[in-house]
């Protein structure tokens, strides 16, 4: 059978963000009253697949650390293969056009070395890969050595051969006294017998844990709107439904700015304030009107800036009233080249939206590609030009302390519009939406 569709996700997730190599591991203390969860981060190994519907994840620990009697506290022995969940992992990829999460929910599995009392709960031939080329079975033992020397570095193989973790230190300087290093086993001085000594205790604390999913979960920010895909395993089968992402409410704001913005009665000088054409907001709304520019004025500094450009004119927030963008730095009587002007034409004070129009473009602004250069800010092609007309929506901004992280929801392109008739409202289409960017 084929690999599931969540392990080729994954796989390319991990290549393509190949620092993003810890995962978070989450299990419960069931021997404290009332049982308290315990999180750690665990550094991902390899993957190891029985069969290529059936991929694992492999990692190491201490077989002193407190999880492991977490772990094996909730296993029911013997283990019923897909039944029994005594963990379950989050790893998160971040990135530009990326931002994946995934949840694994399923059975960690403790390899320690042979003799350990735990050893024989491994289910090692249900676990184990196919014979090799030669016939031979898979040798647990042997992958528990390599993995100890080929993913170990020399200090954390150190690691291994010090004091139970967790154990009482009266001085930090006590700690000196520890081996700092250790070499492969492959590479230790036949007459070197301390190490030799410290390899063989590292390497009686040396586990591997073995995750067997059960569920897995898949939620891409990187795409708006954002997909969540569930899997469960049954038999040999991995079942696949998609799933609502439990996210802000945002999405039907902006949507709702998206239908305003293409409403000839409500496209400039409407909003959800409800106010008149250039009428300043005042009141409690005047607040959220504040804010609400400084997020707007903050995204379109950060996307122009990415290319060089910067400024925005705009001081107060009024509906239909004009900013302008251009090149940084350069004298404000030279405004007429290569500057995009646009109108504030919505503003929502609990979506947090904004919406605005390109009214004047010049060739010059178009060659540069202004805003359109930036692929990851905005989902239309990057062949594409910013054009007369058009219409940004602006969504999910974040407070002004925090102006580095926005999102452009999604950009609409109504066509070729002139300047003269682009204070009338076009005809729009919306493009796909995009995803989230972050600095």
């Amino acid at each position: 059978m084929a690999a599931p569709r969540w392990f080729s996700a994954l796989s390319d997730a991990l290549k393509n963000s190949p620092k993003s190599a810890i995962y978070t591991l989450a299990t419960v203390d069931a021997s404290a009253s009332p049982p308290i969860p315990r999180v750690r981060s665990i550094v991902h190994r390899e993957f190891i697949s029985p069969t290529a519907d059936s991929p694992l994840l492999v990692s190491t620990t201490d077989i002193r650390t407190p999880k492991i009697d977490q772990l094996v506290s909730i296993q029911p022995q013997p283990l019923p293969p897909g039944i029994a969940r005594n963990a379950e992992i989050v790893w998160w990829f971040p990135g530009d056009d990326l931002n994946e999460q995934y949840r694994f929910s399923g059975t960690v599995h403790i390899l320690p070395k042979a003799g350990h009392k735990l050893f024989k709960l491994f289910p090692r031939e249900r676990l184990a890969p196919e014979k090799d080329e030669n016939g031979e079975p898979f040798d647990w033992e042997s992958e528990r050595i390599r993995v100890f020397n080929d993913k170990m570095g020399d200090v954390l193989r150190a690691s291994f051969a010090r004091p139970t973790p967790g154990s009482p230190l009266e001085r930090y300087e006590d700690a000196e006294q520890w081996p700092v290093k250790l070499p492969k086993t492959t590479d230790v001085d036949d007459n070197d017998e301390k190490t030799k000594e410290h390899i063989k205790f590292a390497l009686e604390n040396f586990s591997l844990m073995v995750l067997e999913p059960i569920t897995v979960e898949r939620i891409e920010l990187g795409v708006v709107p954002n997909r969540r895909t569930q899997w469960e395993r049954s038999g040999k089968e991995w079942k696949e439904r998609i799933v609502n992402v439990q996210r802000t409410s945002s999405a039907s704001s902006s949507s709702s700015a998206e239908s305003n913005s293409s409403d000839s009665s409500t496209s400039t000088g409407t909003c959800f304030f409800n106010l008149a054409a250039g009428e300043p907001v005042t009141g409690e709304e005047a607040a959220a009107a504040d804010m609400v520019v400084g997020w707007l004025a903050e995204c379109c500094r950060v996307v122009v800036e990415k290319i060089g450009m910067a400024r925005w004119e705009s001081s107060k927030l009024l509906l239909g009233s004009q900013g302008e963008l251009g090149p940084y730095g350069e004298s404000s009587k030279k405004r007429t080249n290569g500057w995009a002007r646009y109108n504030v034409t919505s503003v929502g004070k609990m979506s947090q939206t904004a919406t605005v129009t390109v009214t004047r473009l010049t060739q010059h602004a178009r060659t540069r590609k202004v805003i359109t250069r930036s692929k990851k800010y905005l989902a239309h092609d990057p062949k594409d030009q910013l054009s007369m007309g058009d219409k940004i929506v602006i969504r999910n901004c974040p407070p002004v302390s925090k102006r580095k992280r926005f999102v452009f929801e999604s950009f609409v392109q109504p066509g070729t519009v002139s300047a003269s008739s682009s204070s009338a409202p076009p005809t729009t289409t919306t493009r796909q939406a995009t995803p989230q960017a972050s600095s």
